[in-house]
């Protein structure tokens, strides 16, 4: 379920499974889009995919794994969210990462990246870094990965990911990297 507050009328709106297309009762990740729309992933306990809310129309999608259908979720547990500057919903999942692109409404798998992934950022030069069983970035651009590890000083990639205010990507507290220094 999802409460959602209203300060103009000073409201509260239960958003509960069922009826209106909610299908997660305990929520994971939440993340609030530019659009204002608010994102939602299951917990651990039960996973189930992605709910999307649009306050706007009251409306919900809702987002899981389909065994061969390549606009669905790679895997059902999404474990981080994070929206880059076109608009696009990037989620890592237990099975790799994908997007959900706003201008055709679809998911979109990033194929070649199979591991369980953690946590994403995005840098200011609008690569998608990963950390999980595996460490490094996707250009979106060029359609490639590069994956870090202890050739390039990188030993583990378990820690949260985050972008800095000076654009450094960091990797947990010990890891620091800038992109515009990688080629």
């Amino acid at each position: 379920s999802l409460v959602h507050y209203h300060p103009k009328s000073n409201r509260f709106d239960f958003i509960r499974t069922s009826p209106n297309g909610m299908t997660i009762n305990a929520g994971g990740k939440l993340l609030s889009d530019s659009r204002g729309r608010i994102w939602l992933s299951s917990d651990q306990t039960e996973p189930k995919g992605i709910n999307c809310y649009d306050p706007a129309t009251g409306k919900v999608l809702t987002f899981a794994s389909e065994p061969g259908n390549i606009h669905s979720l790679p895997h059902d547990m999404v474990n981080h969210m994070t929206e880059d500057n076109r608009g696009r919903i990037w989620m890592a999942t237990n099975l790799g990462i994908c997007y959900f692109d706003p201008a055709d409404g679809n998911i979109h798998r990033i194929p070649g990246m199979d591991a369980e992934t953690k946590f994403l950022t995005i840098d200011s030069l609008g690569k998608v870094w990963i950390a999980g069983n595996r460490a490094g970035f996707y250009n979106p651009d060029t359609g490639k990965f590069r994956i870090l590890g202890s050739e390039n000083g990188l030993y583990w990639s378990g820690e949260v990911l985050y972008t800095r205010s000076d654009g450094a990507v960091c990797y947990g507290p010990y890891y620091r990297i800038f992109p515009e220094k990688i080629p």
